[in-house]
Formats: C-alpha cells, sequence, structure tokens
C-alpha cells in the first residue's frame, strides 16, 4: 500500500519523530519501510516479551501499554504510548523484544519494518537526530519513574502520573485544555504507580474531594492545575518543560 500525501502529512503533523522531515523524505522512507496502517481491538498484544524485533510502530490514535511480567503473574506497567508515540526498539542492536506491549483501547498504526526503517535513519540526518532525542527523553522519563516508585507518596505518584500524561497529550495535539481521553483501569493506574487498586480508588476519591481533578466516562478533566501540582510536588515551570519534552 503506497501512503497518500494525507496520511504522510498527518505524520508529519501528529508524529513528533517526523515532525521536522519533509513530506517528500517521510513518503520515500514509508515506501524503503514496506509502510502499512492496521487497526487492532483491544486487548490485542502488538509485541511480546521474546519475540524477534521485526517491526516498529507508529500509534495514530488509542492507547497501548508497555509493561514487564513477573513468573507469579504481577505486572509492572512501564509506560503508556498513544498518538504520535513509536513503538519497538528501533536504532538498537536489540534482536528481541523485552517487554509486552498491548493495546488498552482499539489502536490505529503504521507498521515500518524494522532494519529498512534502522537503514532509513542512517541515511537520513534529521531522522537519526530525532531518534536520538527520543531515546535520551525515553531515559529522562524512566529515571523520573525510578525517583516516582522509590520515594514518593501515592499521591504524589498518581498526580505526577496525571500530569505526564496531559503533557503528553497537549504535545500530540490531542488534549482539549486540561482535559484528555482516560481510558484507564485502576488496575492500570495501579501497575504504572508500584500501587494497589484499593490505594490507588482512595487516592483519586481524595482528588476529586480536593477539586483536584475529576473522571467521567473515560474522560479525566485536570480541575485545578495548581492543586494537582501541589499533590504532585511540581512547579508549572516543571509541567511546562514536561510539555517542551520530545524531539524538537
Amino acid at each position: 500500500m503506497m501512503p497518500s500525501a494525507d496520511e504522510v502529512q498527518e505524520l508529519v503533523a501528529h508524529v513528533p519523530l517526523f515532525g521536522s522531515l519533509r513530506s517528500e523524505s517521510l513518503k520515500h522512507i514509508l515506501e524503503q519501510t514496506s509502510a502499512r496502517l492496521v487497526e487492532d481491538g483491544s486487548r490485542q498484544f502488538i509485541s511480546r516479551h521474546g519475540q524477534e524485533v521485526t517491526d516498529v510502530s507508529i500509534i495514530m490514535d488509542g492507547w497501548v501499554m508497555r509493561y514487564d511480567l513477573l513468573a507469579d503473574g504481577r505486572r509492572q506497567i512501564l509506560e503508556f504510548g498513544t498518538s504520535g508515540d513509536t513503538v519497538g526498539p528501533f536504532g538498537t542492536t536489540a534482536t528481541h523484544h523485552q517487554y509486552f506491549v498491548q493495546t488498552i483501547t482499539p489502536v490505529r498504526r503504521w507498521i515500518l519494518d524494522a532494519e529498512s526503517f534502522s537503514a532509513a535513519a542512517r541515511k537520513e540526518p534529521e531522522l537519526h537526530r530525532r531518534l536520538t532525542l527520543l531515546a535520551f527523553t525515553a531515559l529522562s522519563e524512566r529515571e523520573d519513574m525510578v525517583t516516582d516508585l522509590g520515594r514518593r507518596s501515592a499521591p504524589e505518584r498518581i498526580a505526577r502520573l496525571i500530569l505526564r500524561l496531559l503533557a503528553r497529550m497537549d504535545r500530540a495535539g490531542s488534549s482539549k485544555g486540561n482535559q484528555y481521553d482516560f481510558p484507564f483501569k485502576q488496575s492500570h493506574i495501579a501497575d504504572a504507580t508500584g500501587l494497589t487498586a484499593v490505594h490507588v480508588n482512595r487516592t483519586l476519591m481524595s482528588f476529586r474531594k480536593s477539586n483536584a481533578v475529576r473522571i467521567d466516562n473515560g474522560v479525566l478533566t485536570v480541575v485545578n492545575i495548581d492543586v494537582l501540582l501541589l499533590l504532585a510536588e511540581m512547579t508549572m515551570a516543571d509541567f511546562n518543560a514536561l510539555k517542551r519534552k520530545g524531539p524538537a
């Protein structure tokens, strides 16, 4: 399938990885990598631990989660991915996936051949630069997560997760002011923050009572961002810095 001009423009407009590439260059890369647009239902695996790396996915719509699974069934969610995010160990020597990636909602995504994409990145300096920035951004977020899980309280962990997701949706142009889609169950939040679902439920109830956030019908609204920032031990400058993270 040859990508249309509108599809190429959508990628340039909404995917940070491709934001500064010329449409002609991106179209050529998509053709080189045998790119195809697919749709997945909810709770479908995009990749599994130990599976051979064959492709890279670019999420256009919907939510996915990347997680590690322990032998006894306990799960640690490492990140949530949504519009504009890239899934796959591109640009590395990894031959097999280290984690599970599964859809949370129905997802629309581009699939690119991993080997061809790595080759294209080596030939396109701007794409290589943005891949490098994307890798450093991911590393920074992982370091923040270590601090959250190791030292922060339950309200701090959950408030910071909400703000990170808001910042990510803002970067992707998918938020509506202080409101965004929030299709997560309390078990998702628990597994992303190292808490129990009961603890998550109590914390979210306290957030509602303090007029910080409201969650209705799969939509989260930050009612009072000053209160949420206080709960997260974050300043507005910190939050604005989150919104600027990623390739530019």
